[in-house]
């Protein structure tokens, strides 16, 4: 008489092990792609904080729905950056590090102004009052905590006003 064993236990683990290692891989091919939708109002941004993670595609939105002014927004850490100005003063137009390096990284989609804005990044994107756009990125591979600010009206809107954001970018 032969003994057969059967393996109905270890083709069921190996089955279940296959079906989480799928999972896995599909839940994060899906948290590859965020979008978010920045809002500026008068002197806030919403949300006024993003987790990021290094190689994921980003798209934001942004949208000013300012009474009156107009902004911008630069993603940068580090000591402030300060301009001079044509009567001797200096304000604050930015960080010393900025996150991104070059306007090579950004992917505009649509809105008014798109070359003058790929001229000036990576520190600014300017929004004219009622004003959206849109662009898309890669988080660059720059762990920490980042910030983002409004410096329009020499640096008022950042300093006086709180206008910033911090992201956290991860593995």
């Amino acid at each position: 008489m032969s003994y057969h064993r059967s393996n109905t236990p270890t083709r069921m683990l190996t089955f279940f092990a296959m079906a989480l290692t799928l999972l896995a891989i599909a839940s994060t091919a899906l948290a590859a792609n965020e979008s978010y939708t920045i809002v500026m109002t008068d002197f806030s941004f919403e949300p006024d904080h993003m987790t990021w993670h290094v190689g994921d595609t980003v798209t934001i939105k942004l949208v000013n729905n300012s009474t009156d002014k107009t902004h911008e927004i630069m993603f940068g850490k580090g000591d402030l950056n300060y301009e001079t100005d044509s009567f001797g003063k200096k304000y604050p137009h930015g960080w010393t590090t900025m996150l991104f390096d070059s306007p090579d990284q950004l992917h505009f989609m649509m809105g008014k102004k798109v070359e003058e804005l790929m001229a000036a990044m990576p520190m600014i994107t300017l929004q004219d009052k009622g004003g959206a756009m849109t662009f898309t990125f890669t988080v660059p591979d720059k762990k920490g905590t980042w910030q983002y600010g409004c410096f329009e009206e020499d640096g008022s809107h950042f300093l006086d006003h709180t206008m910033k954001g911090t992201v956290e970018i991860v593995d």
